[in-house]
C-alpha cells in the first residue's frame, strides 16, 4: 500500500504537481497535529478533577506511583498519565 502511494506521489511530481503534493501533505500534517492537540486538551480536562482532589499534578502522581511511593492505589487512575 505504501509503495502504491509512493508511486502515485512520484507520478504527480513528475507531471508538475509537486506544489499540490506538498500542500496536501502539509494540510494532512496540520490536521493530525490539531487532532492530537484536541485529544491532549480533552485528557487534561479529564485529569483536572483528580489533580485537584489529590493535590498533585498528573506528572507528580505518575512519578510517585512508578517510584512505589503510592502503593496500590486504585482510585488514582490519573497516575497512569503519560507525559505528552
Amino acid at each position: 500500500m505504501i509503495y502504491n502511494a509512493q508511486r502515485k506521489i512520484a507520478a504527480l511530481i513528475e507531471i508538475g504537481a509537486a506544489n499540490m503534493v506538498e500542500n496536501t501533505i502539509n494540510k494532512l500534517i496540520s490536521f493530525q497535529i490539531a487532532k492530537y492537540q484536541r485529544a491532549i486538551r480533552q485528557i487534561k480536562q479529564e485529569l483536572k478533577p483528580f489533580e485537584e482532589k489529590y493535590l498533585m499534578t498528573s506528572e507528580e502522581c505518575y512519578k510517585r506511583f512508578n517510584d512505589g511511593e503510592l502503593g496500590d492505589v486504585r482510585e488514582t487512575g490519573f497516575c497512569f498519565y503519560q507525559v505528552f
